[in-house]
């Protein structure tokens, strides 16, 4: 007999199929933020702090650095026409992955 009941996922099966965009996310955003403040010895300096983080809690505050970062900095990236949604999918990922994270 089937059962209407719908099955629910767990918080590490959702988490476990959504990291890699989250991953992603992180890699492309690093590369654009570093590319628009190439010049900037600052930024670089707290790019590479982020780039040195590895796992899975890592990705996670570094998504909420970049968007950090990037809304400290909104008038430079504005001005390099960066897509904001790709800062708008970082606070969206880190507020999503936070509670989620095993």
């Amino acid at each position: 007999m089937d059962s209407f009941v719908k099955e629910s996922m767990s918080n590490i099966e959702i988490y476990a199929i959504k990291k890699e965009k989250g991953y992603e996310l992180r890699r492309r955003l690093l590369g654009t933020v570093e590319y628009v403040f190439r010049f900037d010895k600052t930024v670089l300096d707290i790019l590479d702090n982020i780039k040195n983080g590895a796992g899975d809690l890592d990705m996670i505050r570094d998504l909420d650095s970049l968007y950090l970062l990037c809304k400290n900095n909104q008038d430079r990236l504005i001005q390099a026409h960066v897509e904001q949604s790709l800062i708008d999918q970082a606070l969206e990922y880190y507020t999503e992955f936070s509670p989620i994270c095993p």
